[in-house]
């Protein structure tokens, strides 16, 4: 997992490929809990109030870039 998908994080290169970057708070998803919630804010999942995010916290970051993406801003 990487835990901290936002717009800063993506890197775009001359090939028009998206490449995700800074692993500094990714951990394996072995199922574990963790007490940390790693991400920007506006790019953290709402669930992750309430326990550990898991892959879906991703996924809700990959989308907010997303729809970053689609606004331009």
């Amino acid at each position: 997992m990487h835990r901290d998908v936002h717009p800063g994080n993506v890197v775009i290169g001359d090939d028009g490929r998206a490449t995700l970057i800074d692993l500094g708070s990714a951990r394996p998803d072995d199922g574990g809990a963790t007490a940390t919630v790693a991400g920007a804010l506006g790019f953290i999942p709402p669930e992750t109030l309430h326990g550990p995010g898991g892959t879906a916290a991703d996924r809700w970051g990959l989308g907010m870039v997303t729809v970053f993406a689609l606004l331009g801003h």
